[in-house]
């Protein structure tokens, strides 16, 4: 025991221990994960693809269209869509949340 009758405080446990060190992809958590549908003669590909990078906090930071949809207004609405309401599980490595970058195609269905 400490001076005075005072007790020692005890060691507080570990919140997590880490035992994976290696790079771990984001994990999706939740949002819109499907192109809004367009009118039919607003696009001129059946396809989309992006680039994004999920921050260290889960979020979508960035996004570039690298395969357009031949719509600006359909792409500028993607775009908002994914980072307005993607979120993630970080990526993580050496026990740290990371930036990472994904570059997903996404089928564009017209109509019901």
């Amino acid at each position: 025991a400490a001076e005075g009758g005072a007790k020692r405080p005890s060691r507080l446990p570990l919140v997590a221990e880490c035992r994976d060190r290696r790079l771990q992809a984001p994990q999706f958590l939740g949002g819109h994960t499907e192109p809004p549908a367009p009118p039919v003669e607003a696009i001129s590909s059946t396809y989309l693809g992006v680039t994004f990078t999920v921050g260290t906090d889960g979020r979508v930071t960035h996004v570039r269209v690298d395969q357009s949809s031949g719509s600006r207004v359909y792409d500028e609405t993607f775009i908002s869509e994914v980072l307005l309401t993607w979120r993630f599980r970080p990526a993580m490595e050496n026990c740290r949340a990371v930036p990472f970058t994904v570059s997903e195609r996404f089928r564009i269905v017209s109509g019901p």
